[in-house]
């Protein structure tokens, strides 16, 4: 499934910006980068591909065989319900 559209710039929603604030801050400290990074960077995944563009990212990493892919049903079914 080729993308029909392009990937633009939406506005920061509350829990996205809670997700990277808490990045950010976990970055600080060594062992909360180790511990807490991986579990907040893949909340921001994820709440991108829920987000208003995720099948257009999901389409692009599907072209690539990423294991991400292993969710486009469900996300993607998400994310057009919630839009």
């Amino acid at each position: 499934m080729e993308a029909t559209g392009y990937v633009e710039a939406t506005p920061l929603d509350l829990a996205m910006s809670d997700a990277a604030l808490r990045l950010v801050e976990c970055l600080r400290s060594p062992v909360d980068a180790e511990i807490l990074g991986p579990g907040i960077v893949r909340e921001i995944v994820y709440r991108a591909l829920c987000g208003p563009q995720g099948h257009l990212l999901l389409e692009m990493v599907g072209r690539h065989g990423h294991p991400w892919c292993q969710c486009r049903s469900n996300v993607a079914s998400r994310s057009q319900t919630t839009s």
